[in-house]
């Protein structure tokens, strides 16, 4: 076991729309360049459902009208020599919503997006997207979430921003 064990819980939504999947572009923490599911932590006080619709609007711009959780999903990473990252995601579908994603996500403390867009599923490459966004996509091919904790031997935190250069 790594010298540190970094434990998270949060809720994120997998968001389709004309076949593209809505991803954020991560700028902090252990997704930092690569793709991600909007969402994030729960707050205090705060429900599921509500830590879901805030993030939504946080991280996307838009407004949940209607969603339907699909169960849990985790993942132990090796973040590095000295650090586990343990992430547990409540894992909803969007079925409805409304407004327009926000390209460039508004600022503040403890955001971590830069911002959403739409992606083709094609051009969604492993080393690029977080292990949420894969999830997501075997979510859409199978109809079912993983049942057992996802161990990745490796994992590789960027040091800036890489999506350009991909997508």
């Amino acid at each position: 076991m790594s010298a540190d064990y970094n434990r998270r819980l949060g809720v994120y939504a997998i968001c389709e729309k004309d076949g593209k999947l809505l991803v954020v572009d991560k700028r902090t923490g252990p997704y930092r360049g690569r793709i991600d599911l909007p969402g994030g932590g729960i707050e205090s006080f705060e429900t599921i459902e509500e830590a879901l619709k805030r993030e939504i609007r946080e991280e996307t711009g838009l407004n949940v009208i209607e969603s339907v959780r699909l169960g849990m999903s985790d993942f132990l990473l090796p973040f590095s020599k000295e650090e586990t990252g343990y992430h547990m995601a409540i894992m909803y579908h969007l079925l409805s919503w409304e407004g327009n994603i926000t390209a460039v996500a508004k600022q503040f403390s403890g955001q971590d997006a830069d911002g959403a867009r739409w992606v083709h599923p094609s051009d969604i490459i492993e080393e690029t997207a977080s292990p949420l966004v894969i999830e997501a996509m075997k979510w859409l091919k199978t109809g079912s979430l993983t049942e057992n904790t996802i161990v990745f031997d490796r994992f590789k935190i960027y040091s800036k921003m890489t999506h350009h250069d991909t997508f």
